[in-house]
């Protein structure tokens, strides 16, 4: 009776569990196709329909550009004859493309449905970036910007001009080949720099770089440089994810400085002496950002230190 009863329950207890287990995954499967559902439904289609163009360039049998969609089969013919279209200039209805006037050479630019908005009349020309793009009539005389009119941004040629991220660009000046940052909005933001490192304004607030022969960095808020602060190394790198650079001294030897701090962005705290002839790293955890680990592999002459830093 014992083993009867015993079989019994092992039955009913499998049963639960097959139960427990189709329902735990029709539940699953419910989830998944709602999540998956709702881009496909023809209301969401409807959204995004014509928000995303997807252009390649095209020739006819006169040899002139043009763009073409291959989803729609749609052509899109320039009002003037193109030999070349920068077709992944344009992935929605707003943005512009360049293209190389057949006639004289020279770049303008489309919008995206062939019409000339900008006529064709520099030698080099970059992608339109937060509605401006640096252009040039000739690279011996410099760059300067201009706006989706073809307007100019200011009166200033430029030795090199980067385009705009988060409003601001780095510069070279062309008189006094310092570098600088410039604003879209409110103009030059800092000058007078023997070099600016890269750096993306939307994630980083710090950008480093060498002002009269030594290490500088500067705070920054959107496009506003809240302060400039002068440090006692010979060179620096870019204050790479926000946390950390690595210095050079006047020996000619690294160290590697943390400017992470979430109290006072302007905090510099040197976790690594300058007593090494090279520093290098790599980020350890999954995130790259606040909270990661960083190993540095320090080496001097006769020995490779590794050390890991929190930031």
């Amino acid at each position: 009776m014992k083993k009867a009863c015993s079989i019994v329950l092992t039955a009913v207890v499998c049963i639960i569990g097959i139960f427990a287990l189709k329902n735990y995954k029709n539940a699953n499967d419910t989830k998944e196709n709602s999540e998956v559902d709702i881009y496909k439904t023809s209301e969401y289609q409807e959204i995004i329909k014509g928000s995303y163009l997807t252009y390649e360039e095209k020739f006819d049998k006169e040899g002139n550009a043009y763009l073409y969609d291959d989803e729609t089969k749609k052509k899109v013919k320039p009002s003037i004859e193109a030999s070349v279209i920068y077709y992944d200039d344009i992935s929605s209805k707003e943005d512009f493309a360049r293209f190389i006037s057949k006639e004289s050479g020279k770049i303008g630019f489309i919008n995206s449905n062939g019409e000339v908005v900008i006529q064709p009349e520099y030698v080099t020309a970059t992608k339109m970036y937060e509605g401006y793009s640096v252009v040039s009539n000739d690279k011996q005389e410099g760059y300067y910007y201009i706006n989706e009119k073809g307007e100019k941004l200011n009166d200033q040629i430029y030795e090199e001009g980067e385009n705009f991220t988060n409003g601001i660009a780095r510069v070279k000046y062309k008189d006094s080949r310092a570098w600088g940052l410039l604003s879209a909005w409110k103009g030059p933001l800092v000058d007078g720099f023997d070099k600016i490192n890269d750096f993306d304004p939307v994630t980083e607030q710090h950008i480093t770089g060498i002002i009269n022969g030594k290490a500088a960095m500067m705070i920054v808020d959107g496009d506003n440089v809240k302060e400039t602060k002068v440090l006692g190394y010979k060179d620096i790198s870019q204050a790479y994810h926000d946390c950390f650079a690595i210095v050079q001294n006047d020996e000619g030897k690294y160290g590697v400085i943390d400017v992470s701090s979430p109290d006072d962005p302007s905090e510099v705290k040197e976790v690594i002496p300058t007593s090494y002839d090279n520093i290098t790293y790599n980020v350890i955890d999954d995130n790259p950002w606040y909270g990661a680990h960083a190993r540095f592999i320090c080496t001097l002459s006769d020995r490779n230190d590794v050390i890991v830093e929190e930031f």
